[in-house]
């Protein structure tokens, strides 16, 4: 072989040598990235997808132990659910799901149920509850409970559920009104009545009928005491028996309202009505000067509100054509003061209330000349009605009184046929 064939075979070897080394140096170097590629785009993106599927599936077991402790929550044992009677404030927005055992507590804690399986039941609105020692406050509760299916037990419980809630005590409407008449022992008729437990009744007057009407029922209702279903809500206004539109007014809201009426004699009303007049207004004339027209013919004025209030039969004919007069009761203001625990008797029966309220309630007080009240029978130190009670009258002539009481006997005999009850005023 030449010297040149020589140098031409060995540089073909060299390059080819030097090419290979080239080549494992490349992919020694280069290698580790290769597989650090590989590692992180494809097999971890697979591995990712693995971990992805899993924690999906933890949280999902992780959801579902989440709900099935609120489930828990929602319906524990009845032996663990014992509520006492003294419980706090709470309001119920309760939606409970289906196909789980649930315990219904139904609000005084001393019922309980275990609703089963497919049984449905709604509570319309939300009930509001203040216990008794809070002044409890109940406003719109309605309660319905539907099962889809149920025997005998679940019927009665439901109406044992719905009368405890209607016995809660709450605001109610008055099924009772003290219409009048001014100055007669109105004031004193309902400080008797609240002597007697299943009473209630505001304590200053309304004036719902005849000046706060545009203020609507819910106005009245909210200024009524809180009662029990059995207990008796009686509001007074001595206004409402000489105002036009309350007979109406009332007759829309109950037809079967049961009405007082305190009546005495017109005479000494009138001079009672005056007396309260001086007091506020000193400088009002003399009882004659407003009385009379004119003194020398002793003509009255009956414009005057102290004489056109005390005949009884003008404004009572306005009453009756609305109420009949079993629905009309007519106290004897004078009786109120003598006899209080027999005009009380027949107050009670009127009511329909058990005879509580007797004699021995009463303690008479010889320097007012009025009856005070004892809050319980032949106990306590009696309370006396407020200094307004019991003034003293101006002196009037023997001529301005007799004068008066022949312009009321007419009216008095008409009142006495028409209430069926003769009360002797001269």
């Amino acid at each position: 072989m030449s010297t040149f064939n020589m140098r031409k075979f060995h540089l073909q070897w060299y390059s080819k040598r030097t090419v290979g080394r080239h080549i494992l140096l490349i992919t020694v170097l280069f290698f580790p990235f290769f597989c650090y590629v590989y590692f992180n785009v494809l097999h971890c993106s697979h591995i990712r997808q693995l971990t992805t599927g899993h924690s999906a599936f933890l949280m999902l077991r992780l959801n579902n132990s989440y709900q099935h402790k609120i489930e828990k929550e929602l319906s524990p044992p009845i032996a663990e659910r014992k509520r006492s009677s003294d419980h706090k404030d709470y309001v119920v927005r309760a939606w409970l799901p289906r196909r789980i055992h649930e315990r219904f507590d139904a609000l005084s804690g001393s019922l309980e149920r275990k609703l089963l399986v497919r049984r449905k039941y709604s509570i319309k609105n939300h009930l509001s509850i203040k216990t008794p020692k809070t002044d409890m406050l109940v406003n719109n509760i309605s309660l319905h409970l539907n099962f889809t299916d149920g025997s005998r037990k679940e019927k009665n419980y439901k109406k044992d559920t719905q009368k405890k809630i209607e016995n809660l005590p709450k605001s109610r409407l008055p099924q009772a009104l003290i219409i009048g008449v001014k100055k007669c022992g109105t004031r004193a008729l309902l400080e008797f009545l609240r002597l007697h437990p299943n009473v209630r009744a505001p304590g200053p007057e309304i004036h719902f009928f005849d000046k706060n009407y545009h203020l609507g029922l819910e106005w009245y209702r909210q200024q009524m005491p809180l009662t029990l279903e059995d207990q008796l809500t009686i509001e007074k206004t001595p206004s409402y028996f000489v105002s036009k539109q309350v007979p109406i007014r009332i007759h829309k809201l109950s037809r079967d309202m049961k009405l007082l009426l305190v009546v005495r004699d017109p005479v000494t009303r009138a001079i009672s009505d005056y007396t309260q007049t001086v007091t506020k207004w000193p400088q009002t004339p003399p009882f004659k000067h407003m009385a009379f027209l004119n003194t020398s013919t002793g003509l009255l004025d009956t414009s005057w509100p102290a004489i056109r209030i005390g005949m009884y039969s003008h404004y009572l004919l306005s009453w009756n054509r609305f109420f009949p007069s079993r629905q009309i009761h007519v106290v004897s203001g004078e009786n109120l003061i003598q006899d209080p625990g027999g005009e009380m008797a027949m107050v009670q029966d009127f009511l329909k209330l058990p005879r509580v309220v007797s004699n021995h309630h009463f303690y008479f007080n010889q320097t007012k000349g009025f009856p005070c009240v004892k809050k319980s029978e032949n106990k306590g130190v009696p309370h006396c009605l407020g200094r307004t009670k019991g003034r003293t009258h101006p002196d009037i002539s023997s001529e301005t009184i007799e004068r008066l009481r022949d312009f009321y006997r007419p009216f008095n005999q008409k009142f006495y046929r028409m209430v069926g009850r003769d009360f002797m005023w001269l």
